[in-house]
Parts: structure tokens; C-alpha cells; sequence
């Protein structure tokens, strides 16, 4: 009985705190993509958490070269398959998108975060960039 009781009480706290990213899979399948960018949606479809509640994304390993390992996609690509592959953006800045990871979504902008950023011109990607920002004390 002990034990029952104990499951009850600390399940939901344990998975309400494991439970506050929500694995957002590319609406473009690897088949229907151009060769260059089928490693980028393999890439999204397994690494790509949103935070439920903040405008944030949970950090993976090589977040801060994201841009650059897959820049040969990303200039291919025009706004409306950026927003299929990726959704919306926490940031969107004179018509730029950018992507904040952290692994603390809730003070990632005192604490500094890693980014994703994509730049546009007529609807078509010309840049990418990726890299830490750190917060001056």
C-alpha cells in the first residue's frame, strides 16, 4: 500500500518535470525533400523539442554549429519550407527568424542560450547563422 501511495504522489511531479519539451517533427518527409536537406529532417525529426510554455527549444549537442553544418540546405530552401521543417520561430525580427535552445527555457535570457537564426530576402533563405550568446553582467 505504501508503495501505491508513493507512485501516486510523486509520478506527476516526477513527469511534469521531464515533460516540458514536445518533440516537433519536420511536416516535409526525408523522401519528398531535396538530397541536400534529408539529413536536416532526419536531423529535426529526432532532435527538435519546443517548450511547452516559453518561446525556447531544448538544447542538443551541436546546436551552436546547426547553421553551418547544414547551410547547403538551408540556402535552397524558401520561407514556407523553413516553417514546415522547423515551425514557428520563438523570435521573428524584421521578417528573420531565430531559434533559442537551452537547457532552462525559463531563464535562458539571463543565463545566455545558444541560437538559430535564418535570414531572408524576397521569401527565399540567404543566410544562416548559429552560435552562443552570452548575457553581459
Amino acid at each position: 500500500m505504501t508503495r501505491y501511495v508513493y507512485y501516486l504522489l510523486f509520478y506527476p511531479i516526477f513527469f511534469s518535470c521531464t515533460a516540458t519539451f514536445n518533440l516537433r517533427q519536420s511536416n516535409i518527409k526525408e523522401s519528398d525533400s531535396i538530397p541536400e536537406c534529408e539529413n536536416l529532417i532526419r536531423f529535426v525529426n529526432k532532435n527538435w523539442f519546443k517548450h511547452k510554455k516559453y518561446p525556447c527549444h531544448k538544447e542538443f549537442g551541436k546546436s551552436f554549429t546547426f547553421a553551418q553544418d547544414f547551410k547547403p540546405c538551408l540556402l535552397k530552401l524558401h520561407k514556407y519550407e523553413v516553417l514546415q521543417i522547423f515551425g514557428q520561430p520563438d523570435v521573428e525580427q524584421k521578417g528573420n527568424f531565430r531559434y533559442i535552445f537551452s537547457r532552462d527555457c525559463a531563464s535562458s535570457f539571463y543565463n545566455g542560450h545558444t541560437y538559430f537564426e535564418i535570414i531572408f530576402k524576397n521569401n527565399y533563405v540567404v543566410d544562416a547563422d548559429s552560435g552562443i550568446e552570452q548575457i553581459a553582467e
